[in-house]
């Protein structure tokens, strides 16, 4: 009987346990996402959405 309860505890507490960590290790790759989206994702790096056509003159715009 006592095994029984032991053994249903343990379970439990494993499971809770490894639910901890799979959430633990969901927000750190989402920390770890956006960190890399700032750093390689720089605005400056960016190319402008719209340029100027030089093929056209004026001010057109694509």
């Amino acid at each position: 009987m006592m095994d029984q309860r032991f053994d249903r505890d343990y379970q439990a507490a494993r499971a809770t346990f490894h639910d901890s960590i799979d959430h633990f290790i969901r927000d750190a790759m989402a920390s770890f996402r956006a960190l890399d989206a700032i750093q390689f994702a720089a605005p400056w790096q960016q190319k402008a959405a719209r340029r100027c056509d030089p093929a056209r003159p004026g001010l057109t715009w694509r």
